[in-house]
């Protein structure tokens, strides 16, 4: 299953390399730095929003233009660091009377398929598309173990002004975060990070 979603992250971009030639394929990619504010939870126990901070680069190459190129459908390869977990409210917490956290550092590689629209002033923006992160670091409670690797899906919605964008995108685990055990129990946790992103493009607008 890992194979198969890996060889679904890098086929596209390879495929699309291979037909346009590699010079003519790096003409007109676009990079875009993003840094932003992630809320992050995980199922179960630890549900409780979690606020940490986002860094990207990513690469954003055009596909495909509509008439008068004013849409534009995109492929978009990337390198993130997110900070994800969770924590549980006070009244369920198992340190007193204090919420327990857990946390950890992703390296997370996104492929994503993406459509713009370019109006008079600024643009709209939306892309779609699995991603694989790998964990960095960890903290948290002694039952908690942390997954190594973590496959899910992504999405951004956002609005663009020349060089300048904002963003809010969402991203969902399909493969466990952490599992929690304790007294027999185990519980696995699929984690959820939303982000806030300011953008800056590099290159042609």
């Amino acid at each position: 299953m890992k194979k198969f979603i890996l060889m679904l992250l890098v086929f596209p971009m390879v495929n699309i390399a291979a037909a346009q030639g590699t010079k003519n394929f790096f003409s007109d990619v676009k990079v875009n730095l993003s840094v932003g504010l992630s809320y992050s939870q995980c199922d179960k126990k630890f549900s409780s929003q979690k606020f940490g901070i986002s860094l990207a680069v990513d690469a954003q190459k055009p596909i495909a233009h509509f008439p008068n190129e004013a849409s534009t459908i995109y492929g978009l390869v990337g390198l993130h660091f997110d900070q994800k977990g969770g924590k549980t409210s006070s009244d369920v917490s198992t340190i007193g009377n204090r919420s327990a956290n857990i946390s950890a550092g992703h390296i997370k590689i996104p492929v994503r398929g993406g459509f713009s629209y370019q109006f008079k002033k600024c643009s709209l923006f939306f892309d779609l598309g699995p991603y694989v992160s790998f964990m960095t670091n960890s903290e948290g409670e002694n039952d908690i173990n942390f997954s190594s690797t973590e496959f899910g899906i992504g999405s951004m919605l956002g609005i663009k002004f020349k060089r300048f964008a904002i963003s809010f995108g969402v991203d969902r685990g399909l493969t466990n975060f952490a599992t929690y055990r304790r007294a027999g129990e185990e519980i696995k946790m699929i984690n959820t990070t939303s982000h806030i992103d300011l953008r800056w493009t590099l290159g042609k607008k």
